[in-house]
């Protein structure tokens, strides 16, 4: 293992410049809510997301309507005050998303909300 000497931290690229830092190449991420423009780049990872899953485990193989009945409910997230549906983008590209909202828990419990995540994937290569 060969280790790489750290540089003194003022001579260090600002975060948000790409750069080679060691073997680690830092990209400038943009995160923002996703819009109708969005709608096929979100839906192409979501197929190869669910394509991956598929061929660890038959049970997680998506219905011949999945990609479709996934557009609904992505789009009805979009436009939901509830929901947040949020893309990462890079270099002009989306390279992952995440899909989520605050939940209520039954009055049984004390903590009254909490955040739940329904969707998040990311480009493999990203």
């Amino acid at each position: 293992m060969r280790v790489v000497p750290r540089e003194p931290r003022s001579s260090r690229p600002c975060a948000d410049e790409s750069f080679f830092y060691g073997a680690i190449k830092m990209t400038e991420i943009a995160i923002r809510r996703a819009a109708i423009k969005d709608m096929e780049p979100v839906l192409d990872l979501w197929q190869e997301m669910m394509e991956y899953h598929a061929r660890q485990d038959q049970r997680l193989q998506p219905a011949d309507d999945g990609c479709g009945h996934f557009r609904q409910v992505l789009q009805s997230r979009m436009f939901d005050d509830e929901w947040r549906v949020l893309v990462a983008i890079a270099n002009d590209t989306v390279v992952g998303f995440i899909a989520g909202h605050v939940a209520e828990n039954p009055p049984v419990l004390a903590l009254r909300y909490h955040g739940f995540i329904a969707d998040i994937c990311v480009a493999p290569d990203s």
